[in-house]
């Protein structure tokens, strides 16, 4: 069996640099929360990360410096939160996130 990679007008290529490897994916928990979130990231992949509203608004922003890094909410009101983790090579990753 043969794959064939076929460019398709008007459809953008997926570029390696855009890839998240096996194995180097971020954890986000609780799910739902309702005060402090736990990123799970590998910091030799993931350098960065914020915490938008659903508005767009980042309300916490911050360097992945460990594999575990806590953060604090319990002041942000209840609704829903996107946490975005960019990697060192430009890729990022996005997590849905409510907090009740």
């Amino acid at each position: 069996m043969t794959n064939t990679a076929v460019d398709v007008v008007g459809c953008p290529r997926l570029d390696v640099k855009n890839v998240i490897q096996p194995g180097s994916s971020v954890k986000v928990c609780p799910n739902p929360f309702d005060g402090q979130i736990t990123i799970d990231a590998d910091p030799l992949i993931w350098k960065s990360y914020s915490v938008s509203n659903i508005v767009g608004n980042e309300v916490v922003t911050g360097n992945i410096t460990m594999s575990s890094t806590k953060l604090d909410l319990t002041t942000m009101p209840k609704g829903i939160y996107f946490v975005t983790t960019t990697s060192h090579d430009g890729s990022r990753q996005t997590i849905r996130m409510l907090k009740d």
